[in-house]
This record gives structure tokens, C-alpha cells and sequence, in this order.
């Protein structure tokens, strides 16, 4: 998902927005009748915090997890007349396999263990939006 100088291509882009926000619809979609005839339930999007902070060296990852977002807002304002909850997880970098891939700086990084609790307790809540870590939730504001 990283860009070089000269941006990403088209076919890039399509790919990446193939998966990463046709993907969550393509998820979510489906089960959203049966969430609503039930009239309650929670459904969390994990998204990122490129979504809010865009990362100059991905800018169709960081669209795509604006569009991630803005679709799971949305959903929760349509979803909780029906007693549904949507909610959206933007984390930072978090330590994980994917994220020791990464050759580059990885700031604010967040343990795996923290950041379920960090999810859990958002979720305990009823969070709406789920940011972390805290340093870039106040850059995304």
C-alpha cells in the first residue's frame, strides 16, 4: 500500500480499495437485515487512523480507511433506529506480524495486548469511534 514518488498506480489503487473498503462492505452488508430484525447487536468496522491522519506514503490506503469511516458512521446513524450499534476501531500501529513488515518508522506503537483492551473497553462503553493511541487521536481531531 505504499506509494512511491510518483503516487500509486490505477490498478494499485483499484486493489487496494477492492480490499479495504469493498471488503468491510461486502462483510457487513449482508448481515445487516438480520441485525436489524433483531433489533439490537453491535457490529465494529476496524478501520485505521490513516482514515483521520492520512499517511503521505499510502494515500489510497489512507482513502480508502477515510471511506471505511465515513461508511461506518453513517451506518451507525442508520443502524440505531433499529437498536443496532455500529462502531468504527481506528488504531494506530499496532504490533503485530503485519506491522514488523513494515520498513519504516512505526510511531506511537502499541502492544497487541494493549490494544485489545483498548478495543474492549471502547466497546464496554459504547464508543462510537475507538482511536488509539491517544497522541494520534489528537493529531486526527
Amino acid at each position: 500500500a505504499f506509494a512511491g514518488p510518483a503516487g500509486q498506480t490505477g490498478e494499485a489503487g483499484r486493489a487496494i480499495s477492492r480490499t479495504n473498503f469493498l471488503g468491510v462492505i461486502n462483510t457487513v452488508a449482508p448481515t445487516l437485515a438480520r441485525f436489524a430484525e433483531r433489533g439490537r447487536g453491535q457490529i465494529v468496522i476496524i478501520g485505521s487512523l490513516a482514515g483521520a491522519v492520512p499517511l503521505p506514503s499510502s494515500p489510497v490506503y489512507s482513502g480508502t480507511k477515510a471511506g471505511v469511516r465515513a461508511y461506518a458512521i453513517a451506518l451507525d446513524r442508520l443502524m440505531r433506529k433499529s437498536g443496532v450499534r455500529v462502531i468504527h476501531v481506528a488504531p494506530g500501529f499496532v504490533a503485530t506480524d503485519m506491522s514488523a513488515s513494515l520498513n519504516m518508522e512505526l510511531p506511537y506503537l502499541v502492544s497487541l495486548d494493549d490494544a485489545v483492551k483498548i478495543i474492549t473497553r471502547g466497546i464496554d462503553r459504547e464508543r462510537r469511534e475507538i482511536m488509539f493511541p491517544w497522541q494520534w487521536r489528537v493529531a486526527a481531531v
